[in-house]
C-alpha cells in the first residue's frame, strides 16, 4: 500500500487498531477528547513522601521507593535530583553542596 499511496498511507498497525475498533462497534473516526495538560504524578505530596522516606532510611533504593509509591523509577530520580537537590555518589544520593571537610570524608570512605 505504501508503494501505491506513499507517505499518506496508514501504517499496518494503525489499520489493525481501526479494524478492531470498528469491529467492536465504534463507528466514529474522530479522536477522543484528551486533557490539555498531560497527567503527572510528580507533585508536592509525592516529593514530601520521598523526602520523608530518605530521612527515615538513608539506604533506601530508588526501586524500593518506586514500588512503594506506585510510580516509575525515573519519576523518583527526577524528584531526588531536581526537587530535593540530590546527586548520585556511589549508589547513594547526597546533597550537591558538600563542605570541604565532607568532600574529604566522602573520598576517604570511597577509597575503603
Amino acid at each position: 500500500m505504501r508503494q501505491m499511496y506513499g507517505d499518506n498511507c496508514l501504517s499496518r498497525a494503525q489499520i489493525f487498531r481501526w479494524y478492531a475498533q470498528f469491529k467492536s462497534g465504534v463507528e466514529t473516526i474522530e479522536d477522543e477528547a484528551r486533557p490539555v495538560h498531560p497527567f503527572s504524578v510528580r507533585n508536592e505530596g509525592l516529593t514530601a513522601k520521598v523526602r520523608k522516606r530518605i530521612q527515615e532510611e538513608r539506604c533506601v533504593t530508588v526501586r524500593m521507593m518506586a514500588d512503594e509509591f506506585g510510580v516509575n523509577r525515573e519519576t523518583i530520580c527526577q524528584i531526588l535530583v531536581e526537587d530535593l537537590g540530590k546527586r548520585k555518589v556511589t549508589s547513594r544520593f547526597v546533597l550537591h553542596a558538600l563542605s570541604d571537610d565532607q568532600c574529604v570524608l566522602v573520598v576517604a570512605v570511597d577509597k575503603r
